[in-house]
């Protein structure tokens, strides 16, 4: 097919017919008329209205379309895919697909675009801005609705931890009436463990050695550590209790249960992978009435149980004495099992109680440490946290570092607890929109501070972040 009525020198070609046989002869026709009683084939060939008629060599005649053109396109707005077929438009709905953006079932392949749109639409009670504490029921919420057959995401918990970090953070900085603690900063920028460090203790003098009865342990206070400890959820306002409960209202009882062991408090680890254990369970009854297997469910509440008991048998660290000795290795059989080995090993809740365990069991030895602080599985703030408690000031800075190495390298957005929105932070907040192209959440951090001016690249990217946005 040639167009003919350019100013060009010659003909140019715009379109080529494609058969499976040899065409003798062929003429144009500009339109086909569509009957609502023809067959499916009349139909399908109305889509395409331009149409030719085709003679080939063997004197058959057949009616083919002069172009087969199906241009589709994706709504920027709201996620709908827009299919064309001559002179017809299907349009898909905004509930199905991965760019759906008005669904209420979130997938493992939905699109960053999709997600954006619903949290800022409030398609839930609360929807994604500036208030710290309607972006946490938001998070909460969105990680319950994930459709049957994938798992949670690990960008949204690392999201729900960051911004119950920053609205701790905030609440220290407008009022510390109710608490003894001594907070030395003003906002986030210097709100990251290390800048609380240097703050507090900038030559390490007062921090001071106590021995934990429960753990028969070292631990280390300073106010620097009570408060970096205070920002990542473990002292102060928001104390013990209150974080188990945060948890537990997660369904996190293995993370409660780890808490309460590194705070030194056994009985209340114990309890709490039995109220784990109990909730499982009754889920299970549930769902067994309608007849769905729980065999799964069941072993993993009677793992959640058998944890419990080897916690309720701790008795120091002497590895020496017969009893201990036997416990010893009650745990390290225990750690074989199927549901806390293998690939369930990946799952955070597994990780807590697999690193209490072992932390436990090789609590004086340099390996308890170095699993807890050295699994990805558990979060940024609770790894933290333990190097503020455990750590000697030798190694507790040198383990900051390699947190916020280890979160510039992979995009994990609460490496922020470590750095604050310093320089360090940016480049994190970089590698999370370079990973997960999430500049909603990005633009929403940063436009939390001001940065000083001097910082001329950070104010840039981060204000590309937002017109972007």
């Amino acid at each position: 097919d040639f167009d003919t009525s350019s100013s060009a020198s010659r003909p140019l070609n715009v379109g080529t017919y494609v058969t499976d046989q040899p065409i003798s002869d062929l003429c144009l026709y500009p339109y086909k008329t569509y009957e609502s009683d023809s067959n499916k084939e009349d139909w399908l060939s109305s889509l395409y209205s331009r149409r030719a008629i085709v003679v080939h060599d063997d004197c058959s005649v057949r009616d083919t379309a002069k172009h087969r053109l199906a241009p589709m396109e994706i709504s920027r707005r709201d996620g709908r895919l827009v299919h064309g077929l001559g002179g017809r438009l299907f349009i898909g709905p905004t509930g199905v697909g991965a760019s759906a953006m008005e669904s209420l079932v979130i997938r493992s392949n939905e699109d960053i675009s999709s997600t954006m749109m619903r949290r800022a639409r409030c398609v839930h009670a609360a929807k994604y801005s500036m208030d710290a504490s309607s972006n946490i029921k938001m998070l909460a919420e969105d990680g319950l609705v994930v459709d049957q057959g994938s798992s949670i995401s690990t960008t949204r918990d690392a999201l729900l931890r960051l911004w119950i970090w920053i609205e701790r953070v905030e609440a220290f900085c407008d009022d510390l009436s109710e608490t003894d603690l001594i907070w030395p900063v003003k906002g986030l920028v210097d709100a990251g463990t290390l800048r609380l460090l240097d703050v507090c203790d900038p030559h390490g003098g007062e921090e001071t050695e106590e021995f934990c009865e429960p753990l028969a342990c070292t631990t280390y206070t300073s106010p620097g550590r009570r408060a970096a400890l205070a920002a990542c959820g473990w002292t102060g306002r928001f104390d013990l209790d209150n974080i188990m409960g945060e948890c537990e209202e997660l369904e996190e009882y293995e993370r409660s249960a780890a808490l309460a062991v590194w705070h030194g408090d056994i009985g209340a680890a114990v309890n709490a992978l039995q109220r784990g254990s109990a909730l499982i369970r009754t889920q299970s009854a549930k769902k067994a009435q309608t007849g769905n297997d729980q065999d799964i469910s069941t072993r993993y509440a009677e793992t959640m149980d058998l944890v419990s008991l080897c916690i309720a048998g701790y008795r120091g660290a002497n590895v020496e004495s017969e009893p201990s000795t036997v416990w010893h290795q009650a745990c390290a059989r225990l750690l074989e099992r199927s549901d806390l080995s293998g690939v369930n090993r990946s799952s955070s809740r597994v990780a807590y109680m697999t690193a209490l365990l072992r932390f436990l069991t090789s609590l004086n030895a340099e390996s308890g440490h170095e699993q807890v602080l050295s699994d990805p599985n558990l979060s940024i703030s609770d790894r933290v946290g333990f190097a503020c408690r455990f750590l000697p000031a030798d190694r507790l800075k040198s383990r900051l570092l390699n947190f916020v190495s280890e979160c510039q390298e992979n995009g994990n957005i609460e490496g922020l607890v470590v750095t604050g929105i310093q320089k360090q932070g940016i480049k994190i907040l970089q590698s999370y929109v370079d990973y997960h192209a999430d500049v909603q959440t990005a633009a929403l951090v940063t436009s939390r501070v001001i940065l000083p001016a001097p910082w001329v690249y950070e104010r840039r990217t981060t204000g590309e972040w937002l017109e972007s946005y």
